[in-house]
């Protein structure tokens, strides 16, 4: 989500969402660890202000 562009400080209400829909978010590493990994790879590739 954060490499096509969603500010990494949404992914939280966007976990939540999910959990309200019952759809459990799901992450390979602790999602904090997760979010700074797409967090630079959107920096990189532009999609996120450096």
């Amino acid at each position: 989500i954060i490499e096509s562009g969603t500010p990494p400080d949404q992914m939280g209400a966007v976990r939540s969402q999910l959990k309200e829909l019952r759809l459990e978010p799901y992450d390979c590493l602790s999602p904090a660890l997760m979010d700074a990994i797409a967090t630079h790879v959107a920096k990189a590739s532009g999609r996120l202000a450096a």
